[in-house]
């Protein structure tokens, strides 16, 4: 009866914390797209496809800052000390020094000569700003440095293989940019020269970039990649949601590392990307647009649905709970044409997905997994080399590494 007694606390424990780690939406902003968020200090900023909106109560109430904004739809922001700065579509840049109740056009230089358009001003995809200096990445006319706060503009462009950039990014002393037909580029030198380095990325769209440490995770039409040598090799790091290949968001904070899909919701890693399980515990809409850490908590921006906030620490909390819950183990490792699944508790039914290095589906298998009881599969129809097998119950995920010899 002891047993009995003690199981059932630790399946109320464990339900306890499913319900109370979940994510709840914020009071606004409704009915836009988040197409990006920011924090200074105590405020959360973010910028949508009608104005910029602000709350000082961690998303309890939101309010419009957008006075002397002239282009309303905001794909990018930066804050740099008490400043900060908006990318818009079709406007250029834009600058607040009072927490965005008044805004100023900074966009000397930003301007587009064409003769075919009525549009002057240039598309902001992206700002970041490194000390002293800001940099815009721009649709169709590469990057912008400012070294003055954004009263003057000058292209640096030399070497960059795409002008459209959609995403930037620093690590060191490198700037990376992420942008659709080359992928990424990076230069050590404030833009003034650009090397290509996209070797190993498979997708050609990059839409935003994560740095944890010395890693930089990209987020791509494709999933996610990693790099650990600032772009000298990228590899495929979306193993757990391919199905879900747009990943237009990322965020990170210590080693782990969330990413925004279309479709999917919000995906967690706790190893650099090696393994993702989903992170979606009571959000309702799996449009992921942005995504913010900010102190303790996550806020996911979507698309329509307003922003939404989690405690890192709950989120954190389950992740640890499922792992340690369920126990998989894979037999042998490496493998020849069988490879044994086991568990140690049940679960039906279970999906099992083995992927290459690329992140293809190779394999896959529905079964049912008795207490202490394996699986055998056949993955004869491998060849010889590296994969990840997942397998995915209700509530929960887990990933395997092995060889196939």
């Amino acid at each position: 009866m002891k047993r009995i007694i003690l199981c059932a606390i630790a399946y109320m424990f464990l339900n306890t914390t499913q319900v109370n780690a979940q994510w709840q939406q914020t009071a606004g902003p409704n009915s836009v797209t988040i197409n990006c968020m920011a924090a200074s200090g105590t405020n959360l900023f973010a910028g949508t496809d009608n104005g910029i909106f602000l709350s000082a109560d961690s998303g309890t109430t939101w309010l419009p800052v957008d006075s002397g904004l002239t282009s309303t739809v905001v794909y990018s922001l930066a804050i740099s000390g008490a400043n900060m700065f908006a990318g818009t579509y079709n406007g250029g840049v834009f600058l607040s020094t009072n927490n965005g109740a008044n805004w100023i056009a900074v966009d000397s230089g930003l301007t587009n000569t064409s003769v075919d358009t009525v549009f002057k001003s240039i598309t902001i995809n992206s700002l970041v700003v490194i000390g002293t200096n800001i940099f815009a990445g721009t649709a169709g006319y590469g990057v912008f440095l400012s070294t003055n706060n954004g009263i003057s503009w000058t292209a640096v462009n030399a070497g960059l293989r795409d002008t459209t950039v959609n995403a930037l990014a620093v690590v060191g002393n490198t700037l990376v940019a992420g942008t659709n037909a080359y992928a990424v580029s990076v230069s050590t030198n404030n833009g003034a020269n650009w090397t290509l380095a996209d070797s190993g990325l498979a997708a050609t769209n990059v839409y935003s970039f994560a740095v944890s440490g010395t890693n930089i995770f990209a987020s791509t039409n494709q999933g996610v990649f990693l790099t650990a040598d600032t772009g000298v090799r990228w590899t495929a790091a979306s193993i757990g949601f391919q199905s879900y290949n747009a990943v237009y968001s990322l965020a990170a904070t210590g080693t782990n590392v969330f990413a925004g899909t279309q479709g999917g919701g919000v995906f967690l890693s706790t190893d650099n990307g090696t393994s993702w399980t989903d992170a979606n515990n009571g959000l309702t809409t799996t449009y992921i647009s942005s995504l913010l850490v900010s102190g303790t908590t996550i806020y996911a921006g979507t698309n329509g649905s307003a922003v939404w906030k989690r405690s890192l620490s709950d989120v954190l909390a389950v992740q640890n709970i499922t792992n340690d819950y369920i126990s998989v183990s894979i037999y042998p490792n490496p493998a020849g044409n069988q490879l044994t699944v086991y568990s140690l508790q049940f679960i039906h039914p279970a999906t099992v997905i083995i992927y290459n290095m690329l992140g293809e589906t190779m394999l896959s298998y529905t079964l049912s997994f008795g207490e202490g009881r394996g699986e055998a599969l056949n993955i004869s129809a491998l060849s010889a080399g590296i994969y990840f097998l997942q397998m995915k119950w209700e509530g929960g995920s887990a990933n395997k590494r092995f060889v196939k010899e």
